[in-house]
């Protein structure tokens, strides 16, 4: 049996080595590009849901900030809060449920110029949370329309509050009526709108969280865990 001639053998062997380190180089390279691929992707969908979230808080602050520069809303909240009539009473119940029905509000309340619920369109009206009152005080303070952390308070879910405060003109001065606050609740659009994701994924979510002091607090579901929303707490480190 004779061998191959030693020339013969190095040539192979050199053929060899080169297709393993090239298929090595390949891989590596392959893996780099996949890698780079995936962050683009997760960069481009974050800027996505950066710009959604940006457009709805937009539209949202624009609903309450066009109720604050209405100045016939603050005349007839004041008129009604002086002398709640029913007929008046029936007007405002019916503005309220066409802005609860086109704008897709949960709820919508009136409040007078203490901070009480005066009126609303749900029957149950749990008192509002610190939180939102520190919110109505500052919107007070600067006359405009502001939107509220989201925030959970007894059985309601996770939702959210537009406060628009009401100046009614009393000659040159305004005067501090009263408050609308357009209730939001977050299950209805906000959630579903992050959990969309643009591509197939098994895996892949959006998270909305803040730190609450040592902690991180997770804002809404998690694609794969429930009851997370303002629930789900891990340590910062």
């Amino acid at each position: 049996m004779t061998s191959l001639p030693r020339q013969w053998l190095i040539t192979y062997t050199a053929l060899l080595l080169m297709v393993f380190v090239g298929g090595g180089v390949f891989f590596v390279h392959q893996e780099e590009l996949n890698h780079r691929q995936v962050v683009n992707q997760l960069e481009s969908i974050a800027q996505l849901k950066i710009r959604q979230i940006l457009q709805w808080r937009g539209e949202r602050l624009g609903d309450g900030q066009v109720i604050v520069d209405s100045p016939f809303v603050a005349d007839m909240v004041a008129d009604w809060l002086t002398d709640p009539r029913p007929d008046q009473t029936a007007r405002i119940q019916a503005w309220f449920a066409a802005l609860k029905k086109n704008y897709q509000y949960a709820d919508v309340l009136l409040l007078d110029a203490q901070g009480r619920i005066r009126l609303g369109q749900n029957s149950n009206h749990e008192p509002l949370a610190q939180g939102t009152l520190d919110i109505l005080a500052e919107a007070t303070r600067q006359k405009k329309a502001l939107l509220t952390d989201l925030h959970q308070l007894g059985h309601r879910p996770p939702h959210q509050g537009v406060i628009s405060p009401l100046f009614a003109q009393q000659g040159e001065d305004q005067r501090f009526v009263g408050t609308l606050v357009l209730l939001i609740d977050a299950q209805q659009f906000l959630y579903p709108m992050l959990q969309n994701w643009p591509v197939i994924s098994a895996s892949a979510e959006t998270l909305l969280v803040r730190r609450d002091g040592d902690e991180v607090l997770f804002l809404n579901e998690l694609r794969h865990r429930r009851d997370t929303a303002l629930r789900l707490r891990v340590p910062v480190n």
